[in-house]
């Protein structure tokens, strides 16, 4: 079976019907903590069907620390190998330190045809350190120095691209009156 309709220029666009199921659990397990599993199918008429399964984590490790990430995994014929992604990310909420850290890997045969991922082959890693200051007098009520390192690798550990940002206090929140 096909379906059709007419493009952007006007001519006839022809595709085949797909089928394309999203499968989503998600249990809390305590407060402010949740596991979950997902399941993604595309299954066009006539063509080869893609698969990807997930299980991702938001966890509270106390007050102040949490994690979240997940660990994913396709199924495409005639790919094969090289075809999962994770990520994981720790971040401490202080009252004057805020850092976050993340990892993310993505296989280049990680194959998502329903376009949730975006780049594959990659390593990235990333860390944001932010410092609050509150000063006593009224006129500042708050301001945040932030820094921001991001390094990405290819999967063969070739240097893609390495920002590093430093956000300065010029962020600060004026107080009323």
């Amino acid at each position: 079976e096909e379906a059709s309709y007419t493009g952007a220029e006007g001519q006839r666009v022809v595709e085949p019907r797909t089928r394309i199921t999203v499968v989503r659990l998600k249990q809390e397990i305590y407060k402010k903590s949740s596991l979950g599993l997902i399941g993604l199918s595309k299954d066009p008429s006539g063509g080869q069907a893609n698969r990807g399964f997930g299980f991702d984590w938001d966890l509270a490790l106390g007050k102040r620390l949490s994690t979240i990430g997940f660990l994913a995994k396709t199924q495409t014929p005639g790919l094969a190998g090289n075809d999962s992604a994770a990520s994981a990310d720790l971040l401490y909420q202080g009252k004057h330190l805020r850092a976050r850290t993340m990892v993310l890997d993505i296989g280049e045969g990680f194959h998502d045809e329903l376009g949730l991922i975006t780049r594959t082959g990659i390593r990235k890693s990333q860390t944001v350190l932010g410092w609050i200051f509150a000063p006593q007098r009224r006129a500042v009520h708050r301001a945040l120095f932030a820094v921001d390192f991001n390094h990405v690798d290819n999967q063969r550990g070739q240097l893609e691209s390495q920002v590093t940002k430093v956000m300065p206090a010029s962020r600060a929140a004026l107080a009323a009156g």
